[in-house]
């Protein structure tokens, strides 16, 4: 009796177990099919210019747009492989920059966008 009930419940953990990495499996694709949100990117300053420097390993240069605004940027990709996954990465600049000034370049994985910063310019006070 002993050993039949050692039989179930092993039979028993083993339907369990599998039931549990097929529902781990539809998550995992499930998660791979979301868009990736979030800061994914740095900022560097000189006192002329501002550099971005976006992470996009996988994603082909095609497969990416780019907005730049004054004070923010967009960037918008899709990387088809190993998955399907795409990128919406917003970021608001720490200063206001020329942005029909900037340049974007892409190699290895990393967009590197450069604008000049935008001058204020002194006012005189009457």
């Amino acid at each position: 009796m002993e050993k039949e009930f050692h039989g179930v419940f092993k039979f028993g953990v083993g339907i369990a177990t599998d039931i549990a990495q097929e529902a781990l499996d539809e998550v995992r694709e499930m998660l791979d099919k979301m868009p990736i949100f979030g800061k994914r990117y740095t900022t560097k300053e000189s006192e002329d210019e501002l550099k971005i420097y976006v992470d996009l390993a996988g994603v082909k240069k095609e497969d990416i747009d780019l907005s730049l605004y004054e004070h923010a940027f967009e960037v918008r990709a899709k990387r088809y492989y190993p998955t399907e996954r795409e990128y919406k990465i917003f970021g608001e600049l720490p200063t206001y920059v020329k942005h029909e000034e900037a340049k974007a370049a892409y190699k290895d994985g990393i967009l590197e966008i450069t604008a000049p910063k935008l001058k204020g310019r002194k006012v005189s006070i009457e």
